[in-house]
């Protein structure tokens, strides 16, 4: 019980409850929320999750991601293409 009221106090000195609702939240949540579900289960479940958030990832940013590759792309040609008319001196 001590633990708990330390780290509620804690979390709302510092100032990061956005909806006020974070701490009881942390604390309602139960140990086990599947007793029935094995260990592969739970790893198949986590492997989903994070398919689910990295092709969110992906298609929030897919704009950023091909200007990017066109700018990089873009600088490789130009260097390329610059490279050869650069004066050469052998010493």
């Amino acid at each position: 019980m001590y633990f708990k009221t330390l780290i509620q106090e804690q979390m709302l000195r510092s100032g990061k409850l956005a909806v006020g609702k974070e701490v009881p939240y942390l604390w309602d949540a139960p140990l086990d929320d599947a007793p029935g579900i094995n260990f592969w289960q739970h790893i198949s479940a986590v492997y989903k999750g994070q398919g689910q958030i990295l092709s969110y990832f992906i298609g929030s940013t897919w704009d950023k991601r091909i200007l990017a590759l066109l700018i990089a792309s873009a600088f490789f040609f130009l260097g390329a293409y610059e490279f050869p008319s650069f004066p050469q001196t052998c010493d």
